[in-house]
């Protein structure tokens, strides 16, 4: 679910927005995973408290185990849990599922992994599929009936022979069914919303490759495909593709200019459909050397948020982490990077726009024997507030008489975005000695908005005790998740008279 960024209107008292920036957005913070490194990251989604939720791999025990690593808001660690399976291992993709537990999709060995935990990380059941020679799955969701649609890619043969699958499982992980697509590499896909599926990656109709599209129905039938490229001239690969606000698609990946010569070179690429398939535009964008985009978001704001690395010599030696945000029209408006030095290398993995507009993603560094995962977190850039909350207090100025009484106000709170928006409002009092009060709460709940909806609440009452001391009180309200993560602020002055 996209999320929720939310700015607070009191009518007639303050105004507090968030504004956006034409420029890269500002690091609010950054930290390393598993302080003893040797890890790599390689999936992370936000959690219903605010925090986060990582996926990543080992790279030097025997054998390799899949790592979950849950934080806080600010990124601090919380728990971590590593999976043997007897097998190397990886972790490609987790998200959390609506018991507050998580579901992980990768391989073990030279087979498909889904695992399944509780809220801390606890297995409560893992699924081995050996039903193809060499497979993994690199997405997984969440299906309506509980259980969960995965896809992936498996190659097998000599000369090899790759195919992207689909598979739909149970809510304990049973295959209920499997659905291959030959002679495509990759896999990599989400639901659509007609039920559907959106799968990516490349083909070989000529001599190099050309990206690959395939659209199909639930139960995995092919609705439509298209090819983009004629894989002579140019190599066209995608590694992510994402269903937009408008029912059409992005995808991101690989684009390369003279394959095969001395003089290739390849560059971020952007592939715009419509939800027909057929191509609204084509974007290629990078620098002097070699650029690798993995992963692609829509934005709140129509725009898209991409990820991957951009190396720094002709050697594949060195690279620097890449995030970039583009337009709707596909036109990069700002790029941020970071490389720990030179003979390291470095790239982001996955990246997500969050409920308040900021973004995360994970990346790796690789530094010889202290390999380690990293979280990233960025300022927003969005333009104009998208949720707006307003409060309308009755009968200003308010006075509280010395035996106590109460006052009432209206509220009510509008989703701006085009996609569903969700987050915690809350109320608190500052006292007149300057300390905030927050019990007995106001109101604090967590709300989902459907694009465009109004949520109203009519003369809602604070009560003011007896007991509360004479002074000016500061009644305030907040969004985000509560208690710590306040995304927006505003208040407005009641006074409780003396005797």
């Amino acid at each position: 679910m996209n999320g929720l960024r939310f700015s607070v209107f009191l009518v007639l008292v303050t105004t507090t927005v968030f504004s956006a920036v034409a420029q890269t957005p500002d690091t609010v913070w950054t930290h390393i995973l598993d302080a003893d490194g040797l890890i790599s990251g390689q999936s992370v989604e936000q959690t219903s408290d605010g925090g986060f939720i990582v996926a990543s791999r080992e790279l030097m025990s025997s054998p390799r185990r899949t790592l979950l690593t849950k934080t806080d808001w600010q990124g601090t660690e919380i728990w971590s849990q590593l999976y043997d399976f007897g097998a190397n291992s990886a972790g490609n993709d987790v998200k959390q599922t609506s018991d507050g537990g998580y579901i992980v999709a990768g391989y073990a060995g030279n087979n498909s992994l889904l695992l399944k935990t509780d809220s801390n990380g606890t297995t409560l059941w893992s699924n081995i599929y050996s039903f193809l020679q060499y497979n993994t799955l690199y997405d997984v969701y969440i299906t309506s009936d509980g259980g969960y649609m995965a896809s992936g890619s498996n190659h097998h043969g000599l000369p090899q022979i790759y195919e992207a699958f689909l598979i739909k499982t149970d809510p304990l992980g049973n295959l209920e069914w499997i659905q291959t697509y030959d002679d495509n590499h990759g896999g990599y896909g989400q639901p659509t919303s007609d039920g559907g599926y959106i799968i990516a990656g490349s083909t070989y109709i000529g001599t190099y490759a050309s990206a690959w599209v395939l659209k199909t129905d639930q139960t995995g039938n092919a609705v439509w495909e298209r090819t983009i490229g004629d894989g002579e001239d140019t190599s066209k690969s995608l590694y992510d593709i994402r269903q937009t606000s408008d029912g059409g698609y992005i995808g991101t990946g690989l684009y390369t200019s003279n394959p095969g010569s001395y003089t290739s070179h390849s560059d971020n690429y952007l592939l715009r459909l419509d939800e027909s398939g057929d191509t609204i535009w084509e974007r290629h964008f990078g620098g002097y050397y070699d650029d690798h985009a993995l992963c692609v978001r829509e934005t709140m704001s129509g725009g898209f948020i991409i990820a991957g690395y951009k190396e720094i010599d002709d050697y594949m030696i060195d690279s620097f982490i890449y995030i970039a945000k583009a337009n709707s029209s596909g036109n990069v408006t700002w790029t941020w990077t970071y490389n720990y030095g030179y003979y390291h290398f470095n790239r982001a993995s996955e990246v997500e726009q969050t409920s308040e507009g900021r973004y995360i993603a994970i990346a790796d560094q690789y530094l010889g024997d202290s390999d380690c995962a990293w979280l990233i977190r960025l300022e927003s850039d969005d333009p104009q507030p998208l949720v707006t909350i307003t409060l309308t207090p009755y009968n200003t100025p308010i006075r509280i008489p010395a035996s106590g009484g109460s006052f009432e106000l209206d509220a009510f709170s509008t989703n701006a975005l085009v996609n569903p928006a969700e987050g915690q409002v809350w109320t608190v009092v500052q006292l007149p000695n300057g300390n905030d009060y927050f019990s007995p709460l106001l109101y604090r709940a967590t709300i989902t908005f459907q694009p465009g909806e109004t949520i109203v609440f009519n003369r809602l009452s604070q009560l003011v005790p007896t007991y509360a001391p004479a002074g000016i009180y500061v009644y305030k309200a907040r969004a985000g998740y509560f208690p710590g993560l306040i995304l927006a602020e505003a208040e407005f002055e009641f006074e409780k008279l003396d005797e």
